[in-house]
């Protein structure tokens, strides 16, 4: 004859969390004062889908990726978090919490390669905005700085081949 047993399972699950950022240094060149520089910055950023906020931190999301200019400008900040929810099961709670913090020591530095690997993957893209950004705010800021020298007389623009911006200002004197 068999018997019946009731077997009651206890769930308990925890999150592990990983966050990763690289900071780049930002020195923009003087072509007008400091503060309208980067004024000129901002703007560029925010016409290419940035937001400010009451701070006057500029910054972008891209997907898990925040993208952050400095209120004063002294870099751009890329920085990444994730999250994952590990569980555990056991016969008891503190059995099912032991099983869940096991995992959790598992996941965490798979969980740490992972954003340091997306971080990696995100950055080349995020110079290459900043850079995008920065050749329009030298533009606008050598158009300024001639209009504010004399009559101009002339601007050629050109795109050389490795993206380049050559810009040819004629200014009366």
């Amino acid at each position: 004859m068999s018997r019946a047993y009731r077997v009651r399972w206890s769930h308990a699950s925890t999150t592990v969390t990983a966050a990763d950022h690289c900071h780049l240094e930002l020195d923009l060149l003087g072509i007008l004062s400091q503060g309208d520089m980067l004024d000129l910055l901002r703007a560029v950023l925010k016409e290419r889908g940035w937001t400010e906020d009451d701070d006057g931190t500029v910054r972008i999301q891209q997907g898990k990726v925040d993208v952050t200019l400095a209120p004063d400008g002294s870099g751009l900040d890329i920085r990444l978090s994730d999250e994952r929810q590990v569980h555990g099961r056991a016969t008891s709670q503190s059995e099912a919490q032991k099983q869940a913090d096991r995992a959790a020591e598992r996941s965490q530095s798979e969980l740490e390669q992972d954003v340091a690997r997306q971080l990696v993957a995100a950055e080349p893209e995020a110079r290459a905005a900043l850079h995008e950004a920065l050749q329009e705010v030298y533009v606008r800021a050598l158009k300024r700085k001639a209009h504010s020298m004399g009559e101009v007389q002339g601007i050629a623009e050109n795109t050389l081949d490795d993206g380049q911006i050559e810009v040819v200002i004629k200014v009366k004197a």
